[in-house]
């Protein structure tokens, strides 16, 4: 009982460890596509203050547009990067809570069979103090009878 114990925490350790990496990298992933929002925003900005102040040429304009696009290409690619971590990470639970539901069953084995062990065992038990009171009683008996004759 004590190995399945052992064996079930260290499980349960790896399982946790699983899910705590699987949420480190949705929050990198999370961090990356604010960065990039980040750099769209202040392509977003140059853009504008070009045009405010009528100094920029056609071509700065049309890098400063590339610019926006290729963010937006960043954007979309990090996004479909996060929702496949998020389902990759949401089949994992999957898989986690079904090794969680076998933990489970299997302990409940364990337990069963622990309970029924220790059932039997209170019973022989019973068995052995019953004989010892059949013994003692006897041998009360046997002393009264030495007594008296």
């Amino acid at each position: 009982m004590g190995s399945t114990n052992t064996k079930l925490g260290l499980e349960n350790k790896a399982l946790r460890s699983n899910v705590e990496a699987l949420a480190s990298t949705e929050a990198n992933l999370k961090a990356k596509q604010m960065s990039v929002l980040e750099n769209v925003r202040v392509a977003e900005m140059k853009v504008v203050e070009a045009l405010s102040y009528k100094k920029i040429t056609e071509s700065a304009m049309k890098r400063a547009e590339e610019q926006i696009v290729v963010a937006k290409k960043s954007i979309s690619s990090v996004n479909h990067n996060f929702d496949a971590m998020v389902t990759e990470k949401d089949k994992q639970l999957v898989d986690v809570k079904e090794e969680l539901k076998k933990l489970r069953e299997e302990l409940v084995t364990t337990v069963d069979s622990v309970v029924e062990a220790e059932t039997k065992l209170l019973g022989r038990i019973r068995e052995i103090f019953l004989t010892r009171l059949s013994i003692l009683h006897l041998a009360t008996r046997f002393i009264e009878v030495e007594e008296t004759s």
